[in-house]
């Protein structure tokens, strides 16, 4: 998952993360460097969108 197949945006105190194409251990960090910066803001909730994702290994279900 390269940062173009990771999107975070805010909404009112809550954050969207959406994923494309494959997560898995070579791409997970992806995701926490996409969402660190974010949740520095203590944001109420966090909602992840997985449904443009093609394929997951068990280092991507263990992340969530």
């Amino acid at each position: 998952m390269s940062t173009e197949s990771v999107r975070v945006t805010r909404s009112a105190d809550n954050l969207l993360a959406q994923m494309r194409g494959e997560f898995d251990m070579t791409n997970v960090g992806d995701l926490d460097d996409a969402l660190e910066p974010e949740l520095q803001g203590r944001p109420a909730g966090v909602q992840l969108d997985f449904s443009d994702v093609t394929f997951m290994d068990s280092s991507a279900v263990r992340w969530i």
